[in-house]
């Protein structure tokens, strides 16, 4: 799915092909290969491996050869660590023409990797209808990249029962901090009296763009741990478990066992912070639940985690017109749609409606994902967001553990991130 893509990026192995393949990604495309009038024009298209998602694809290609039967493509679905692979398949210099990407993009658009297709893309797509954000995020030095097919959102499922139980309204849209805090006290129950917690109000964490924090700034030249928005992301998180009680400790998570469907099926958790590559696990292992969703609790200001998937052209393409014209079959509404089903928010408005009238299944609330569409905050899309990203988690291990203050920690974190920013900028020059 799309952004819990393949994205374990390791930056170190990234730095070493990078190296390695050096001025591969900023030079065009090479000669073109002799024809052979006997063999149709070949593109190759890379996708992290899922069965699931197989299907989808292959559709598109087998209509698309059928539409254009001098092109043969080669789908390759890659398991394991793809971006990692992709770095390889591109440092042998047989790079694919098309590609899945999703977070991992600024590491391969910062070096060249993609096909400028804004003109194409103003000339052959519909974009009026489409988020402007789907637009941005792919939008680099003023070129524009791709388009996604697919955005994901982070959203609160919960429980219908445990609510009714405490007596509770289930949550509207528009909620505040203060609601969704006492809401998470009183669903915190212990229910045989052995002083232990048997059921939580909220399992997961407040996420950082409902206070405004970010870890580094938007055009990443300097890190942003240490602001106040930063800290009090930090300290509301950790009161929740540490003070109020009404979330798990990082020990308890760690100590569970147990995956977090598990949990909530078991009712342990009223409610769950969840993704929408959530949604297929969680139409089947609480199928016999009743819960629905919900968007984020307004802390500081409104705010949803949210990041896409997109199919883009290599910069080394020897067909630059042909792979376009696959390239745009996943930017139609059907494929976004069918992309969309298990879970996701098609980019495009009209497809997102489409989708939530004919949903016949839970959650009910799905229109909440198009509520959504105003509060989506992604990572800035800056090269090596992965390695920068690292020192950041880190430090607030511990803040979560109770070994370091927000601030001792943050202060920690800017110092490492800043070092790690000069060091990248000075490899650069």
């Amino acid at each position: 799915m799309a952004d819990e893509d393949p994205r374990g990026l390791s930056w170190l192995l990234a730095a070493i092909v990078a190296a390695l393949i050096g001025g591969w990604f900023v030079v065009g495309p090479g000669a073109d290969p002799p024809a052979d009038p006997n063999r149709p024009l070949k593109l190759v298209l890379a996708v992290p491996a899922s069965q699931s998602d197989e299907v989808h694809y292959r559709r598109v290609i087998t209509r698309f050869e059928a539409e254009h039967p001098h092109i043969a493509v080669e789908f390759r679905s890659i398991s394991g660590n793809y971006y990692q692979k992709l770095l390889i398949m591109m440092a042998s210099g047989m790079p694919p023409d098309l590609v899945w990407m999703g977070e991992g993009f600024a590491e391969f658009a910062s070096r060249g990797a993609f096909m400028d297709v804004g003109d194409r893309l103003e000339r052959d797509i519909d974009t009026s209808d489409f988020l402007p954000q789907a637009l941005q995020w792919y939008r680099i030095n003023g070129r524009q990249l791709g388009a996604p097919f697919l955005i994901d959102v982070q959203f609160i499922i919960y429980n219908k029962k445990a609510f009714d139980e405490a007596g509770l309204p289930y949550p509207l849209d528009d909620w505040e901090y203060e609601e969704f805090l006492t809401d998470a006290q009183k669903l915190t129950v212990d229910r045989d009296g052995d002083g232990r917690v048997d059921q939580l109000g909220f399992y997961g964490q407040l996420d950082s763009s409902l206070f405004g924090a970010q870890f580094i700034s938007n055009d990443g030249t300097h890190a942003t741990c240490d602001t106040p928005q930063m800290l009090d992301y930090l300290q509301t998180n950790r009161d929740l478990f540490a003070r109020y009680h009404v979330a798990p400790s990082p020990q308890q998570i760690n100590g569970a066992g147990s995956d977090v469907y598990t949990i909530f099926r078991q009712g342990k958790a009223a409610m769950l912070r969840a993704y929408t590559w959530d949604m297929p696990f969680l139409r089947e292992q609480c199928a016999d639940m009743d819960w629905d969703i919900t968007l984020n609790p307004k802390v500081r200001q409104r705010g949803q985690w949210a990041s896409s998937a997109a199919i883009l052209i290599s910069s080394r393409t020897h067909h630059p017109q042909e792979a376009w014209e696959l390239n745009r079959m996943f930017l139609s509404g059907d494929f976004q749609l069918r992309m969309c089903e298990k879970g996701g928010l098609p980019p495009n408005l009209s497809v997102a409606r489409r989708m939530v009238a004919e949903n016949t299944r839970k959650p009910a609330n799905l229109r909440v994902l198009i509520k959504a569409r105003d509060f989506l905050y992604a990572k800035p899309r800056i090269a090596n967001v992965t390695e920068l990203f690292r020192p950041f988690v880190d430090a607030c291990d511990t803040v979560w553990m109770g070994t370091a203050t927000p601030a001792q920690a943050m202060e920690r974190a800017q110092r490492q991130i800043n070092w790690l920013i000069e060091r990248h900028r000075q490899r650069q020059e």
